[in-house]
């Protein structure tokens, strides 16, 4: 036996919807314009979130906005593009936010464009050190002909950070997961605090100091949202040398490396608290290159990430310092 729906039954169930759903967006756009006034008023503290342009490229993805950092579950897994560029690439940059902000995309290109090396940037946030980077290596049989290492004075503490800890240990579906939750997270937090303020009792900033995506391609990161303030960079004068156990495990890396047939090189990422010493005595431990340009008058956007003018000029000097090494030469020849 068939049974109909008579249109009258259908229509009023649409009228009933279309209320209801009348209902919802009255009551948002209530929420929205009383917040709204309370925060113009100075009753209630509250934050908008930054206009932001994204990046209109097909290589380019989300990672971060104040959270963890989602390059380390891409690279760790071998999603998306990135390990295949990384595979195909003549060097690579390790490190950390530093070299992400003081090695940016525009230098990286700029260097493949006259001279033809192609590099790919492995730089992690989260502060990462040696462990990480190592593994990644090895994970994914990683054999670039020159790896680039930032140093810091932390770099080869040979322990993963907490995030690096958290992203080897899941499963291939729970980083897909993470990073699928994280992105629309970001997305729809974006759109919906341009109109509605964001309260939070913790006084935690919407964003944070930087957004940033990063291409599959150049494994660069791109801001989106960076600080605006500038200020000179001051390194310090500092003496420290490294640790007995630092040593050690610059040692292993480097042996690991070699094992893998890259030229290691050491560069130092100027900021207030660069340690040059530090750098000229692993490099001379190690019996590596270390190219680290001292300029005058650059500018950060903070203690320890160069501004974009800044890391152009610093990049500009690193990479044709890199190609006149004797060293690397004879590595981007073989």
């Amino acid at each position: 036996m068939e049974i109909s729906v008579g249109s009258s039954t259908f229509s009023s169930r649409r009228r009933l919807v279309v209320a209801e759903l009348s209902a919802y967006a009255a009551a948002f756009a209530l929420t929205a314009a009383t917040v709204g006034a309370l925060v113009s008023a100075g009753l209630l503290e509250g934050e908008l979130a930054p206009s932001t342009q994204l990046p209109d490229r097909p290589d380019v993805f989300f990672i971060y906005a104040g959270d963890d950092d989602l390059g380390h579950r891409v690279l760790w897994h071998g999603l998306g593009e990135s390990l295949a560029h990384a595979r195909a690439a003549d060097i690579v940059v390790i490190g950390d936010s530093r070299s992400q902000l003081g090695l940016r995309e525009e230098g990286l290109e700029r260097f493949t464009r006259e001279h033809g090396y192609s590099v790919f940037h492995l730089g992690m946030g989260y502060g990462e050190q040696s462990w990480f980077p190592e593994r990644l290596l090895e994970r994914h049989d990683l054999r670039p002909k020159v790896a680039v290492v930032a140093v810091s004075a932390r770099f080869f503490r040979g322990e993963p950070s907490r995030w690096a800890s958290v992203v080897v240990s899941e499963t291939g579906w729970a980083a897909r997961k993470g990073i699928w939750e994280k992105t629309l997270q970001w997305h729809v937090a974006r759109r919906l605090h341009r109109w509605l303020p964001r309260i939070d009792v913790r006084e935690h900033s919407l964003w944070g100091p930087f957004v940033l995506f990063r291409s599959s391609r150049t494994g660069s990161w791109i801001p989106v949202v960076e600080p605006a303030r500038s200020r000179p960079v001051r390194p310090v004068a500092a003496r420290e040398q490294v640790l007995a156990e630092q040593l050690d495990t610059a040692r292993a890396f480097a042996s690991a490396l070699g094992r893998r047939g890259i030229q290691l090189v050491l560069t130092v990422i100027p900021n207030d608290l660069a340690n040059y010493t530090q750098a000229e005595f692993l490099a001379q431990e190690l019996d590596v290159p270390l190219i680290a340009p001292r300029l005058q008058d650059l500018r950060a956007v903070d203690e320890t990430h160069l501004d974009s003018a800044s890391a152009d000029r610093f990049s500009t000097a690193f990479w044709r310092a890199l190609v006149e090494d004797a060293d690397v030469q004879t590595a981007l020849e073989r």
